[in-house]
């Protein structure tokens, strides 16, 4: 299954917003390693879920979420 061109928000936001204990605008965060795709992902994006993705360090590298409305 091809990547589709993801939403990329920033990241910072995301981060912060998770270590202050309250998600980015309430929204869940699902971690994904970098490159991966699949259909389980593409649910999660196309619900507007925060996804995380991690490199080979488990380091956070991009954040992305779907826009509103599309």
């Amino acid at each position: 299954m091809d990547r589709p061109v993801l939403n990329e928000i920033s990241l910072e936001h995301v981060k912060n917003a998770f270590i202050s204990g309250m998600p980015s605008e309430n929204i869940p965060i699902f971690p994904m390693n970098q490159g991966q795709w699949n259909l389980m992902l593409q649910a999660v994006y196309d619900q507007g879920i925060n996804l995380l993705e991690l490199d080979d360090n488990n380091r956070a590298v991009r954040a992305y979420r779907r826009k509103l409305g599309t």
